[in-house]
């Protein structure tokens, strides 16, 4: 902060601005929103880290700006003072639909083209939110109204002038774990992670992460007792009194009971199981890496939460010490095999590509027995399809997880000895975990 920002007439708006950008109701808040946001934006625009920033940097600042504004501060005069000096030259470039905006929000004189009324509600409803910064989708369209695309870039600009800073080692394993949930191939990667080394070591380390915490997910539902309980996490109005507060909640409104929430897992239903007998000779996992699981929701692809999927296998594997096989497979297959720590960081370097083919990995498990088969996809499954793995299913136990954002609610059928489920991406994972319970107590 310059000596010349504490002495302009606006020094409690700049101040204001500076440390509404660092709170828990402002953008972005912390680091990892805004790599998060950032990886994003590299994704649907298609340009490079340094570009991304630069976007981001003024959605962040037109949200924080309009939440000043709602406060009573005198962004209006604020925002005229700064165009006094840099003034809007073209109404149709990145600064002319920025003050276009400040135009239509806060009434400042500072020209600028008039914004879609789509822009000026998505602003508004970001700064009246406690966390803007998990709406993803909404970031987003902001970033891209202003309009910068892979074609805007000049030609011929080396990596090295795209990336504006490495990560912090601190919280390389979690940005990296970013990069994954958006299927980032390696150029994407080595933008938005910066100078970290070998990316394959960074991989490994977020591979032990999903399996250790897919091993106490496992753990605690192998030691229910008779029955596991298949719960989706909701929150909803606290009770008086409760133990199970969210904290967030009570920090966003603490003199405001009333909007407290407590988080509740929502049964959906129960899997039998008797505590873990039994047991299998392999775990295979075939995982649909087609075109269609570039998808995103909720700020990760389907191809991300089905790889969630096999780190849930992964920790089964490893605690069981069962051979552990993943088979990616869209138009054509492949088939990775070894240790779970080292399959699964290939796994998450995977991108998706081509169509889905459902029943071509079926050839390679006819002679298999005694194996745990889950079969996780995004596409349609069809009688046929079933038709190809029900002859598997009487030597071994065949799974097939459908996942699809427009599920309502959890759908489980049996056909020719396959079980089928049609969840949610978020469930997907549990849901298997929970079978493979089932499966070792019988």
């Amino acid at each position: 902060m310059s000596s010349a920002s504490l002495k302009s007439p606006y020094a409690r708006e700049f101040i204001a601005h500076e440390f509404k950008h660092a709170s828990a109701d402002g953008l972005p808040y912390t680091l990892l929103n805004a790599k998060r946001h950032e990886g994003l934006v590299i994704k649907d625009l298609s340009i490079d880290a340094r570009m991304a920033q630069k976007v981001l940097n003024m959605v962040y600042d037109i949200v924080v700006d309009y939440k000043l504004h709602l406060a009573k501060f005198n962004v209006k005069g604020f925002q005229e003072h700064i165009v006094s000096f840099s003034p809007v030259t073209r109404e149709d470039d990145w600064w002319g639909k920025l003050n276009g905006l400040y135009r239509s929000l806060v009434g400042a004189n500072v020209g600028g083209v008039n914004p879609p009324p789509s822009i000026v509600k998505a602003v508004k409803k970001l700064a009246r939110d406690d966390r803007p910064y998990d709406d993803g989708e909404r970031i987003v369209a902001l970033a891209s109204y202003f309009g910068f695309s892979k074609e805007s870039l000049p030609e011929n600009v080396p990596l090295s002038d795209r990336i504006d800073f490495t990560v912090p080692p601190e919280i390389i394993t979690e940005v990296m774990e970013i990069a994954v949930d958006l299927d980032m191939d390696a150029v994407e990667m080595e933008m938005f992670l910066g100078d970290v080394g070998d990316p394959n070591v960074v991989l490994a380390e977020v591979a032990r992460k999903k399996i250790w915490n897919n091993i106490l997910t496992f753990s605690e539902i192998m030691s229910a007792g008779t029955t596991s309980p298949f719960n989706v996490l909701c929150r909803e109005r606290a009770k008086p009194y409760s133990v199970k507060l969210d904290p967030v909640s009570v920090y966003m409104y603490p003199d405001d009971p009333r909007k407290w929430k407590e988080k509740r897992g929502r049964r959906v239903f129960d899997v039998p199981h008797a505590g873990g007998m039994g047991g299998f000779s392999e775990v295979i996992a075939l995982l649909d890496v087609s075109g269609s699981t570039a998808g995103i929701v909720r700020g990760k692809s389907i191809l991300s939460y089905e790889k969630d999927v096999v780190a849930g296998l992964a920790a089964l594997a490893t605690v069981k010490r069962y051979k552990f096989t993943v088979i990616p497979f869209h138009s054509t297959f492949t088939i990775l095999s070894g240790r779970p720590v080292n399959v699964m960081a290939q796994v998450l370097a995977l991108t998706p590509g081509g169509d889905t083919l459902l029943g071509k990995p079926a050839e390679v498990l006819k002679l298999k027995k005694n194996s745990l088969i889950a079969i996780v996809t995004d596409g349609e499954v069809f009688q046929s399809d079933v038709e190809v793995y029900s002859g598997i299913a009487k030597k071994n136990r065949v799974v097939i997880v459908v996942v699809n954002e427009n599920y309502e609610v959890v759908k489980k059928v049996d056909v020719e000895g396959v079980k089928v489920y049609y969840v949610r991406p978020s469930e997907a994972e549990r849901i298997v975990l929970a079978e493979a319970a089932s499966a070792l107590g019988q």
